[in-house]
């Protein structure tokens, strides 16, 4: 059972492209108004893999955060859902997301500390 979806999970990115190749395609065929959608909606696609390596990895959640996190942020952009936000002047905050979430990766990573003087002594 765990190798069918280890298999599922190695697919999953060339399923992903395929559909979007073929939703793109329609569109230059003038079946569909799809890059509106993509446009608009694109920042999902981090959502929800952020979503899924979350529920894949629960004990490593800082990246799948800091892809839920850009997620989210680019979305509030295309959205436009608050006056106040400007994607050309807030981009920082991204940088800042990014690199407080490899402080703590790092962090959680670091093997406890031995305390001092009790290397080398045996008991």
């Amino acid at each position: 059972m765990h190798e069918r979806n280890d298999a599922w999970r190695n697919l999953l990115p060339g399923v992903v492209l395929i559909v979007l190749g073929g939703l793109f395609l329609a569109e230059k065929f003038s079946y569909l108004n799809f890059s509106w959608y993509f446009r608009t909606w694109w920042p999902l696609l981090l959502i929800a893999f952020g979503a899924l390596q979350l529920v894949s990895r629960p004990h490593r959640p800082v990246g799948a955060l800091v892809l839920i996190t850009i997620g989210v942020i680019f979305q509030v952009d295309r959205l436009d859902l608050f006056y106040w936000w400007n994607m050309h002047q807030m981009w920082p905050l991204i940088l800042i997301v990014i690199g407080l979430g490899l402080m703590i990766c790092r962090f959680q990573r670091r093997p406890a500390e031995t305390p001092p003087g009790s290397v080398g002594i045996k008991s």
